[in-house]
């Protein structure tokens, strides 16, 4: 009969690759927590970025289940069933989930103010949440339904 608790030499993992992969890890490990350590003045470049134009807003969700976004007058603007605009729902499931994790009541709608630099970003931003997203992050196709709205 066949002892199965010792293994074949064939078998194992020989142990300089098992050295590698540790290494690496450690190495990995290293450079990821490095970055976060030292972040640099990254919010100040930001922050230096000219402001082109500024618009107050409202992203609202109807009744029939769609996300709208309205100017100050009513009017609306987009609406994620128009075929082209359905990121609003990303946003504002985005928008809702930061309102929920600091404790904000969830609204039917919130006001906010999109933004356009003159770096070509467009930023939304939720003043009451301090919540902002760069929706030119999100592609070429997202970023021009907001480029519509200026």
């Amino acid at each position: 009969m066949r002892d199965t608790t010792k293994h074949r030499k064939d078998d194992l993992v020989p142990k300089g690759f098992l050295y590698a992969v540790s290494i690496m890890v450690v190495l990995s490990l290293l450079v990821v927590f490095s970055a976060s350590l030292f972040p640099g003045n990254k919010l100040d470049a930001i922050e230096k970025i000219e402001i082109l134009q500024k618009a107050n807003l409202k992203l609202a969700k109807l009744s029939n289940g769609s996300v709208s976004i309205i100017n100050l007058e009513n009017e609306e603007l987009l609406n994620s069933n128009d075929g082209k605009s359905g990121f609003l729902s990303v946003i504002m499931t985005g928008l809702e989930y930061n309102r929920k994790k600091i404790g904000l009541e969830l609204l039917d709608s919130y006001q906010i103010e999109i933004i356009k630099f003159a770096s070509g970003k467009i930023s939304l931003e939720d003043s009451k949440a301090s919540w902002s997203l760069n929706v030119t992050s999100f592609g070429s196709k997202n970023s021009e339904l907001f480029v519509s709205i200026f």
